[in-house]
């Protein structure tokens, strides 16, 4: 009695059976990098949102801060040095009072410059002397397309920092209103309007600081 030969299953895989694997390989590589593509730019939104709002409240606190407790504010104005102003830059300049056992007073101010999608610069002096704005110089030197170094004594608190109204800064008596936007990349802008309010009874309208 003739035995019929039995297929070896283990000698390896039809050419149907290797075309449909290859097709579910590179289905299932396929899904998985959509995935991973989705993931990463989820990540990377998030990481945007994430910086921007925390630029915002860095910057809101920072103004809220030294308005609070200032003894003299300077209302908000573009600075021109020997007839050159820049249109957009803004200072705002306030004596203010340090907290701890013994208290003392520092002038702060703020520059916003328009350039680059917006800078922010923060300056702080101790003992008391005069924020005098930029020289005619770096005035002049700003451009809206390139980012401005720090102006010497100024510390550069964020890029990206843009009006969000007509000014960045806004004075109604002893208030000093705020609006912002803070680029965040491919997330939407995030908006800063806010005020800061000044607690002290009696505020000054000149200063060593100004």
């Amino acid at each position: 009695m003739r035995q019929i030969p039995q297929t070896n299953r283990t000698a390896g895989f039809t050419l149907v059976e290797l075309l449909i694997y290859s097709l579910l390989l590179v289905l299932v590589v396929f899904i998985g990098g959509g995935l991973l593509a989705g993931s990463s730019r989820t990540t990377t939104l998030v990481r945007s949102m994430t910086t921007a709002t925390s630029l915002a409240q860095k910057l809101t606190s920072s103004v809220q801060g030294g308005v609070r407790d200032a003894v003299a504010i300077k209302t908000p104005y573009t600075p021109t040095v020997a007839a050159v102003g820049v249109a957009g830059t803004q200072l705002l300049v306030v004596e203010t009072t340090t907290g701890g056992a013994t208290s003392s007073t520092q002038c702060q101010a703020w520059f916003y410059v328009p350039s680059h999608g917006g800078q922010l610069f923060v300056r702080t002096v101790t003992p008391l002397a005069a924020i005098v704005p930029p020289n005619v110089a770096y005035l002049a030197s700003l451009s809206a397309s390139t980012p401005a170094a720090a102006p010497t004594g100024w510390q550069i608190w964020g890029e990206g920092v843009n009006q969000s109204g007509s000014l960045p800064f806004t004075r109604t008596g002893n208030q000093i209103g705020i609006s912002l936007s803070i680029d965040a990349g491919t997330s939407p802008d995030v908006k800063v309007v806010s005020s800061a309010l000044d607690r002290q009874p009696t505020v000054g309208a000149t200063s060593t600081c100004f």
